[in-house]
């Protein structure tokens, strides 16, 4: 394991939102079979998702890319997981947990359209 230095606040690691999109290609050219944001994070060389979530703020281009970015993990690891390529189960934890894509089910309590009503007790 490599040591690595406490950053003090200097240069930003990318200062255009081309640079950071060129990056981001690279990262999806090696194919990840299961692609997170974590290990985009690393790749890029930030040491938190948060620091990757800063860029949005920076300008409406940052934003973009890194809106790009998080669509482009569901859909390939989305299709890793319908194509076989990736345990189903793994992908859907990962897409539950990192991106808040749950299979959610809900009961309708109507009748043809309108609320129930509770029962009415009368002492």
């Amino acid at each position: 394991m490599k040591p690595y230095k406490i950053p003090r606040g200097g240069t930003p690691k990318y200062l255009t939102a081309d640079d950071l999109a060129e990056k981001i290609d690279q990262y999806f050219s090696r194919s990840p079979r299961y692609p997170t944001i974590q290990d985009l994070c690393l790749f890029l060389g930030f040491s938190s998702r948060q620091s990757f979530y800063d860029y949005e703020k920076k300008s409406s281009d940052f934003s973009y890319v890194v809106n790009y970015a998080r669509l482009q993990l569901v859909h390939t690891l989305s299709q890793s997981a319908l194509s076989g390529d990736a345990n189903p189960r793994i992908s859907q934890l990962i897409l539950g947990h990192n991106h808040q894509v749950i299979e959610k089910s809900q009961l309708d309590h109507t009748s043809k359209g309108k609320k129930m009503e509770g029962a009415k007790l009368i002492i």
